[in-house]
């Protein structure tokens, strides 16, 4: 929820994930808001939370991605279009474990 009191602690507890998988191309990780902005709002809300991914508006996709409370992390497997849902603050490791998980077995 950008608005919340609570997103720029959310966004730091983010910037190890996003420093872990910067270089990997098979993740890519965006923020959904809660609302709909025009462009230069959505950026003003990136800079401002120092969120580190680029932000979309979310409030089309929630239902769409089954999303029924913030945060949820939402993991969406391209070629199986499986997904996963991990509601509520998590760790890089708990992130890892499920990217990991969802890949399958190294070949």
């Amino acid at each position: 929820d950008e608005r919340s009191l609570h997103v720029q602690d959310f966004s730091n507890s983010l910037k190890p994930l996003g420093e872990k998988f910067k270089n990997n191309q098979d993740i890519s990780i965006v923020g959904l808001t809660m609302r709909t902005y025009e462009l230069p709002g959505l950026k003003k809300i990136g800079a401002s939370t120092a969120f580190p991914f680029p932000l979309l508006n979310g409030e089309a996709l929630a239902p769409e991605l089954r999303i029924q409370r913030y945060p949820t992390f939402v993991f969406l497997a391209l070629t199986s279009k499986q997904t996963y849902h991990l509601e509520g603050m998590r760790s890089v490791d708990e992130i890892e474990k499920v990217l990991k998980t969802m890949k399958g077995p190294a070949k």
